[in-house]
């Protein structure tokens, strides 16, 4: 999941986004033009970033004799740099590099997780094609990252709209949930979301951008899993750079496991919050 974790964010995807109560506080420049929202950073630039992000995970048992409650919460920050190798009119090639991470948790069975976390990201590398609009896939067959990263990135939807859109406007986009992973999301779990341009700031060089998306996640009679959630969130995107300058999201998913004949409020159920903060340095 860390690994997903730093390629959401390195890329700005459409869960990478950034907190609107500031935006409404700026000056709205020109409300009427309509702006292009693109992902286009300049050949030779380093996207340097850290990433906070907090998991806070409750289960619940429930039985007719009562219920038992335990949570654990999982904290990491992460410090990586994305260098742009190529920028053509089709897209961007980044090569993205994790340089230090550090994650703490109150599971007394998982102290390690730290040690583990280093291990598996620090000096990984892994190649993206990044297009305009935010469609991203696997630039590089060589890179380090396989598997469910690389069939991640595969359905991550476009965040930005190929027309210009005006301070008002929204749009929205659909994705395919990938399978397994941290909520153990099973096949056909769709995420849809809202985007909506909250205004220009700077002359325009600034946009921030809103967002709000619904997890749609069919029922597994044989398991009896239950699960639905949202997200929350918006970025703010350096239109000169062509890249994102800081984000924060807040996914909220909650499941249930009810054996077959049992009680609705009966077996486990789960929620999981995750809350996510990106900034992005300004170029020296």
């Amino acid at each position: 999941m860390h690994a997903r974790v730093a390629l959401l964010l390195l890329t700005c995807t459409a869960l990478a986004l950034g907190d609107a109560t500031v935006a409404r506080a700026q000056d709205v420049a020109s409300p009427g033009r309509a702006v292009l929202l693109q992902l286009r950073p300049k050949a030779g630039d380093t996207l340097r970033s850290r990433l906070e992000q907090q998991s806070e995970l409750t289960g619940t048992r429930r039985t007719a004799s009562g219920d038992a409650t335990s949570s654990v919460t999982t904290t990491m920050r992460m410090w990586a740099h994305a260098i742009v190798e190529r920028a053509l009119a089709s897209g961007t090639r980044l090569r993205n590099v994790t340089d230090s991470v550090s994650v703490s948790t109150t599971d007394p069975h998982a102290k390690s997780v730290s040690e583990q976390a280093h291990k598996m990201l620090v000096d990984r590398e892994m190649v993206v094609h990044v297009n305009p609009d935010g469609t991203m896939g696997m630039a590089d067959e060589a890179s380090e990252s396989k598997g469910d990263v690389g069939d991640l990135i595969s359905t991550m939807p476009a965040s930005f709209p190929k027309t210009p859109v005006r301070v008002g406007d929204s749009w929205t986009r659909e994705m395919p949930l990938p399978t397994g992973g941290q909520f153990l999301t099973p096949v056909g779990g769709m995420l849809k979301a809202s985007f909506r341009l909250d205004s220009l700031t700077h002359g325009g060089d600034l946009a921030w951008v809103s967002m709000k998306g619904t997890l749609s996640v069919p029922a597994d009679a044989a398991s009896g899993q239950k699960m639905q959630g949202g997200v929350t969130g918006s970025m703010l995107v350096d239109r000169v750079r062509g890249w994102l300058t800081e984000s924060h999201f807040t996914i909220l998913v909650k499941t249930s496991l009810v054996p077959q004949g049992s009680a609705s409020t009966a077996g486990m159920h789960f929620q999981m919050r995750i809350t996510q903060r990106l900034r992005v340095q300004a170029r020296r």
